[in-house]
């Protein structure tokens, strides 16, 4: 009776872990937008050449460059935002259906955060701009927290699937389970 109770608290504790990871996920992809979006603002010149170039012959590749940057990056903002809004779900046991596509798309933004991370700190190597270093720092503190971030949301919904089956074979029936 005891191990029942210490695993339901630690099925909580998981799911619990779901739903704040999943909400910071939502939040880090929201700000990826922001960022994106202030980019442009700030860098008006920047956003002025962008719709100069829009403008250009089909077969320019610069334009072609920006729209893809632009779709990529919009399309990984959908996915933090989906990644969180599953995790969200299945922390809080909605729906009938299980949720194992966005445990796949947590690994594949994992190893893409940590592309990206390491190729950064390669081009600030190569570059040797020292007047930057603050925003590389931040940078790469920002990309930190978001890999561990992503690792622990992973770890966590792994750990909630595990411990539904270890409940389910112990016959506690479905309300135990639940919350």
């Amino acid at each position: 009776m005891l191990e029942e109770r210490i695993e339901l608290i630690k099925l909580r504790k998981y799911q619990d872990n779901l739903v704040i990871g999943g909400t910071a996920v939502i939040a880090f992809g929201l700000w990826s937008l922001i960022r994106l979006i202030l980019f442009f603002v700030i860098n008006k010149g920047m956003l002025r050449q962008f719709l100069e170039d829009f403008s250009l012959l089909e077969d320019d590749m610069a334009t072609v460059k920006i729209i893809t940057v632009l779709i990529s990056m919009l399309v990984v903002v959908g996915l933090y935002i989906y990644v969180g809004l599953s995790a969200r779900a299945d922390g809080k046991e909605q729906g009938n259906k299980k949720r194992y596509g966005y445990r796949i798309l947590i690994v594949l933004l994992v190893l893409s955060n940590l592309l990206e991370g390491v190729g950064t700190a390669a081009d600030s190597i190569n570059t040797g701009d020292t007047e930057a270093w603050d925003t590389m720092l931040s940078s790469g503190l920002v990309d930190l927290t978001v890999f561990i971030l992503l690792i622990h949301l992973f770890v966590s919904s792994i750990r909630v699937g595990k411990l539904k089956k270890v409940l389910a074979a112990e016959d506690l029936g479905s309300e135990a389970v639940c919350r």
